[in-house]
């Protein structure tokens, strides 16, 4: 015996989630609060008290010293190729203290 298989009309989406009843839920309600870019609610506590930032002194000078090391060892590296004698160095070292101290005003704000 041979089945028929008869397909049914698609039902009217009507902008609801589908098996989810009438009126409970919509996809913009769900989508809306992340588009808007609402942000997460404040963790318990005191309201309007920003945690302490214990962190920026180590943030400071991570970049003050990293800034010095890296272009410093480009310079040194740029002194062996073009023998300059240290000056490429030098030029290095100052180029990272100022990359430095620019990105810890940028991000510290200070």
């Amino acid at each position: 015996m041979a089945r028929s298989c008869r397909l049914s009309a698609p039902r009217p989406h009507n902008g609801l989630v589908w098996g989810v009843s009438a009126g409970r839920i919509r996809p913009a309600d769900i989508v809306r609060p992340v588009m808007a870019g609402d942000p997460k609610p404040p963790p318990p506590g005191d309201p309007g008290d920003d945690p302490p930032r214990s962190d920026q002194g180590f943030v400071a000078m991570s970049y003050l010293i990293s800034g010095i090391v890296v272009w410093g060892f480009i310079g040194w590296l740029v002194d062996r190729w073009l023998d300059f004698g240290g000056v490429a160095t030098a030029i290095g070292a100052v180029i990272g203290a100022a990359g430095g101290v620019y990105l810890i005003a940028r991000r510290l704000g200070a």
